[in-house]
């Protein structure tokens, strides 16, 4: 049996972030990241085989929380005659196919990042499920696991960039997607960076030839934490607006034929009717 205090100091462990800012990092930073890694990697190991068993599965299907498999039998609804496929690559976006799309990759924060997609208790909130994740995961198929990539695979079975599996985005696994739990809009110029790094030295990505589609949803952490330390709430607004104008011109320099799909935060007014809930923690 876990002590409440012990499972919350893991919790705030497994989600501290390093921020981009290089101009804050110091020796103290240099000493304490490979033992950080090693303690987050180390934990993350040993929950991900809690979240695929079968007990856990069960109690997702309890909660609610399962997408029943469709059957074989049935086909895409989207399935068309049609070629899924240009003959040629498109020259511009407003010709794309769904089966033109060649790369997928996604920036994020904890939604993106798929937390708690498979969590039953506390202590699995510290995994990332990137697998599930709405805009960049790619276990399984559309059948078990209904995301965008899954989706696109049905018009293109040799997609690239989709995350597999439950990972960090320290390690490979993570593919394109390079979404961080806790992550606020100033995050998002290096993410950016980080993700052109990526498809560039990716031996799979064309990256002149190649179409690209990259989701980016930033803001709720803005929204909903750094806007309670600010002296004028409407200045974390435009901070945002620039953060995500810097990673945009980025992406758009950097990566030719490449579709950016820009979701809105979250509305905060659900966060606010939360508070007024009462929430329960079993602690297993």
């Amino acid at each position: 049996m876990f002590r409440p205090w012990f499972l919350v100091s893991l919790l705030l462990l497994s989600q501290v972030q390093v921020k981009s800012g290089q101009t804050l990092r110091t020796w103290l930073d240099d000493a304490f990241l490979p033992v950080y890694r090693s303690i987050r990697l180390g934990l993350n190991h040993v929950l991900r085989r809690s979240i695929t068993s079968r007990e856990n599965k069960y109690q997702l299907k309890m909660y609610d929380r399962y997408q029943e498999p469709v059957d074989n039998t049935k086909d895409f609804p989207c399935a068309s005659t049609s070629p899924f496929r240009s003959k040629t690559v498109p020259a511009t976006a407003h010709e794309l196919r769904p089966g033109d799309i060649d790369v997928i990759g996604a920036i994020g924060d904890s939604i993106t990042a798929g937390i708690g997609t498979s969590a039953t208790d506390i202590l699995q909130l510290i995994v990332d499920d990137r697998s599930k994740s709405f805009s960049g995961g790619g276990g399984g198929n559309w059948r078990n696991t209904l995301t965008l990539p899954n989706i696109l695979k049905v018009f293109n079975t040799k997609l690239i960039g989709y995350t597999a599996k439950p990972s960090l985005t320290i390690e490979k696994g993570s593919s394109f997607n390079v979404a961080e739990a806790g992550a606020i809009s100033a995050d998002t110029p290096y993410m950016a960076e980080l993700l052109i790094d990526r498809m560039k030295s990716d031996p799979r990505v064309n990256i002149t030839h190649h179409w690209k589609i990259i989701t980016v949803m930033m803001g709720a952490n803005d929204f909903c934490v750094e806007i309670c330390y600010q002296r004028n709430p409407y200045d974390v607004l435009e901070k945002h607006k620039a953060h995500l104008q810097q990673a945009l011109r980025s992406l758009r320099n950097s990566l030719p034929r490449t579709m950016i799909v820009v979701i809105p935060a979250p509305c905060i007014q659900m966060a606010v009717v939360t508070m007024d809930t009462f929430l329960q923690i079993v602690f297993i």
